[in-house]
């Protein structure tokens, strides 16, 4: 049903954006579109053109050839997917609250805001699970999972409300909701891809050794440190 009015809604970004003299362009995307290395260097390749000719993607997902297997599941994941596509300076992410807080603030008047976050660990994981609301696609707990995938990527992301200028008051310099700063030791293209874009078709289990390889070393790994595979794929899988 969603397609019923999508010719309308880009008609509505194309004259909010006409205003400043900007065109629009609507890039719809899969799983399997960013799973394959081809397709995702594609992607990449779209994106940077429409942004060289000052052109602003308008994206979202396919649902028209989305399932269950294969979806992003929410825009939060989404974003930060395309976020380390086309290496952005900078991920924000709305909210209808003005950042992390230590609990939910409409239920909690006692909890506080986060103003910055050097590291996504678990206890920060289960704050924004604390913060969500049950069964809600793109709440809190999303919005970390993106976070966490940008920032792992070398991209900060801030999250935030979205009333009151919230853009606006961030480019004017102002602190504004939630700064997640990005690790410094950013990951390759091609690690990105391989960590958050690549669909999950089997699992491998490793020794010690060849975990100390690619962790700490930044190595390959190779055959003789494979302890089990498991899972159903051809070798031809990219």
């Amino acid at each position: 049903l969603a397609s019923i009015g999508q010719a309308r809604l880009m008609n509505v970004y194309y004259r909010l954006f006409q205003q400043y003299n900007l065109l629009v362009g609507q890039i719809l995307l899969s799983g399997v579109d960013l799973s394959r290395r081809s397709s995702y260097l594609n992607a990449r390749n779209t994106f940077l053109t429409l942004l060289k000719f000052k052109v602003i993607p308008i994206v979202n997902e396919n649902d028209t050839v989305a399932v269950e297997e294969i979806k992003f599941g929410d825009n939060d994941t989404l974003s930060a997917l395309v976020a380390g596509l086309i290496d952005a300076n900078l991920l924000i992410i709305f909210s209808d609250i003005e950042g992390l807080y230590t609990s939910d603030p409409r239920t909690n008047s006692k909890a506080k805001l986060i103003k910055e976050v050097d590291d996504i660990d678990e206890k920060i994981e289960k704050i924004s699970l604390s913060a969500s609301i049950e069964g809600r696609v793109g709440g809190m707990q999303t919005k970390i999972k993106a976070a966490k995938i940008a920032t792992r990527s070398g991209i900060p992301v801030i999250i935030g409300g979205g009333e009151g200028n919230f853009l606006g008051r961030i480019f004017a310099g102002e602190e504004r909701g939630t700064l997640f700063l990005p690790k410094k030791d950013g990951l390759t293209s091609r690690k990105k891809w391989i960590a958050y874009a690549h669909l999950l078709a089997g699992t491998i289990i490793i020794d010690d050794g060849a975990k100390k390889a690619l962790i700490v070393e930044g190595k390959s790994l190779l055959a003789a440190g494979i302890i089990e595979i498991t899972g159903n794929f051809k070798w031809e899988i990219p």
